[in-house]
């Protein structure tokens, strides 16, 4: 199922590529190793914003439904 990112998942995959990118690129292994701890802390931080934000639509829809299921009814 294909989803719209939010900007601030988007953003951290752009940080997170950005970092990759940069490890690729480094002259020693400390560098490379520093640029792939944040590239990972960037990936976890959008996993992160993506489960929040799954949680919250999830919640809404169930609110949704909760409340139109459970209207007071009209006595007739």
């Amino acid at each position: 199922m294909l989803q719209t990112l939010s900007r601030e998942v988007r953003e951290c995959y752009q940080r997170a590529e950005v970092c990759a990118r940069r490890a690729q690129t480094a002259f020693d292994e400390e560098t490379r190793r520093d640029f792939r701890a944040l590239e990972e802390s960037w990936l976890k931080l959008a996993h992160s914003y993506e489960f929040a934000e799954q949680i919250l639509a999830f919640t809404s829809e169930s609110k949704r439904k909760r409340e139109k299921w459970w209207r007071p009814r009209r006595p007739q």
